[in-house]
Parts: C-alpha cells; sequence; structure tokens
C-alpha cells in the first residue's frame, strides 16, 4: 500500500502550467517562461531552455577504437575533447539527428546506429532529453562543419584511453561521459556493437 501510494505522488504534477510564453529564440533555441500555480495556490514563474532533444553518438572503429572531437569551446575559453553530438530538429527523429551530426561533424556514415540510452543532461534549466548511439560500420566521407565547428578535429582513442582521459579531467564534457557510460557496456561485448 505504501508503495503505491508513493508512486502515485510520484506521478503527480504538483505545478499546474497557467501559461507558457517564449521570450527569445534562435535557431538552436526558444527561451521560455510558464506561470503555475503551486497546489497552496501560490502563483510563480519558471524559465528555462526549451529543446527538440539532443543526441549524442559513440562512433566505434572497426578495430575497437573510437572517434572524438576536439574543438574550442567559446562559454569555457578552452579546448574540449568530446564525442560527436547536437540538437534534434523540430519534427526530427533522434535517429536521424545522429546520422545527420555524425556525418556533418566527423564526415562518417554509420551502417549500424544502435540507440542505447537517454538522459536529461540539466533537469534545472532545460526540458532537453538527450538520446545516445553507438554508430559502427563507419565509412568515412566528407564533413558538413558549420562555420563555427571549422575548428573541429577528429581523433581516435581506444576504451582505455577514453577512460583515463576522464579520470585525469581532460574529457570534461558532462555529455560525453554519459554517453561513454552506456557505451562502455556495449564496448565490452564486440557483437553488439557491430
Amino acid at each position: 500500500m505504501k508503495k503505491r501510494r508513493a508512486q502515485k505522488r510520484n506521478q503527480q504534477k504538483p505545478y499546474a502550467t497557467v501559461s507558457s510564453r517564449s521570450f527569445k529564440t534562435t535557431p538552436w533555441s526558444v527561451f521560455k517562461e510558464d506561470r503555475f500555480v503551486l497546489p497552496s495556490g501560490k502563483m510563480g514563474s519558471y524559465y528555462y531552455h526549451h529543446s527538440e532533444g539532443g543526441v549524442f553518438i559513440v562512433p566505434v572503429l572497426q578495430g575497437g577504437n573510437v572517434l572524438l572531437l576536439r574543438q574550442y569551446r567559446y562559454l569555457l575559453g578552452r579546448e574540449s575533447i568530446e564525442f560527436p553530438g547536437g540538437g534534434v530538429g523540430r519534427g526530427e527523429i533522434p535517429r536521424v539527428a545522429a546520422v545527420r551530426e555524425l556525418k556533418e561533424e566527423t564526415g562518417f556514415s554509420a551502417r549500424v546506429t544502435k540507440k542505447i540510452g537517454g538522459f536529461c543532461p540539466y533537469n534545472g534549466v532545460t526540458n532537453e532529453w538527450t538520446s545516445v548511439f553507438l554508430a559502427s560500420g563507419l565509412s568515412r566521407g566528407a564533413h558538413s562543419r558549420e562555420e563555427a565547428e571549422q575548428d573541429i578535429r577528429t581523433i581516435e582513442c581506444s576504451p582505455g584511453k577514453v577512460d583515463r582521459l576522464i579520470a585525469s579531467g581532460k574529457i570534461f564534457d558532462g555529455q560525453s561521459i554519459v554517453a561513454w557510460e552506456f557505451a562502455k557496456k556495449y564496448m565490452k561485448n564486440r557483437k553488439s556493437v557491430e
């Protein structure tokens, strides 16, 4: 009985949305304000980044190594090592976005793209849900990076090196770290990657 009450409590929405407005829209983001009523009857506002979703891709090469990107991140003022990833377009399916982002950022196409997990990267600031994919059967082609992505370089790492780069803080991008955690169990069983 206690378990049922706890489940029911977890399913209830404590906030009743009264209104929602967009106050800033960019090609990549919508910033919104929702007005809501708490169970107490008190009004409040919530400001957040609205997203159609995100994708991160762990590209696995034939020998078992993975591809990462090295790129400059403006907000941090430094270079970052991370897996390919990006936003899901309006009406776009996450798998299609993953294939597009992999090609755009690395130039590689994948014969197999397998969804291996998902997470919310920052649930107090965004409603984004990020889907994680493992890509294999890779073939090289030309990338189609955006102007601000021209400095991206692809690097190849063994799974052990990825672990060491994370442990040393050289890979500090949270979404890449989560994507790698999902991917590691598949990397142990190479058959599930192919």
